[in-house]
């Protein structure tokens, strides 16, 4: 007996872009591909992300939850509170960088632990929690820079 599972639209299409960012992320590792390594990466990172926030979106949508714009959780609201303090302190490690130079350089741990976490909470709150704000879910994608930066060191050393 076949069982029939109804997906929506916006997780079919996730599928197809978490495809091709898999293949994006493939080809970035053919020797003869050497100058186009960097635009590769880059779209395949876009595509990840894409793919993240459209099967986010659809597995909301595959539950009949209508999406709002503020957060329903605790989760929720911390995952949009990391997320911002990160934005505040990119801003403070820019304006610092100008007159004391050091203290960038420390603060960009700080500001990578807060994406990551945003990121991580915007996820756990997501699916475990079943949030539906929009502002959640757009939390997940300046979160993705910590992953990008982190395989853009090793894919790419100095």
């Amino acid at each position: 007996m076949a069982v029939l599972v109804r997906t929506s639209w916006l997780s079919r299409t996730a599928a197809v872009a978490a495809l091709a960012a898999l293949a994006l992320f493939a080809a970035v590792f053919v020797p003869a591909w050497e100058p186009a390594k960097s635009p590769l990466f880059n779209a395949a990172f876009v595509a990840v992300t894409a793919a993240l926030v459209l099967f986010a979106a659809g597995s909301a949508q595959d539950r009949g939850d209508r999406l709002v714009l503020r957060p329903q959780t605790r989760l929720g609201w911390w995952a949009v509170g990391l997320v911002v303090g990160a934005a505040v302190l990119f801003g403070a490690a820019g304006a610092l960088s100008v007159f004391i130079p050091v203290a960038s350089s420390g603060l960009s741990g700080v500001l990578g632990v807060a994406l990551a976490g945003g990121g991580i909470a915007a996820l756990v709150a997501w699916f475990k929690h079943h949030e539906r704000s929009w502002l959640v879910l757009l939390m997940t994608v300046p979160a993705m820079l910590v992953p990008y930066i982190a395989v853009a060191v090793m894919v790419f050393p100095y």
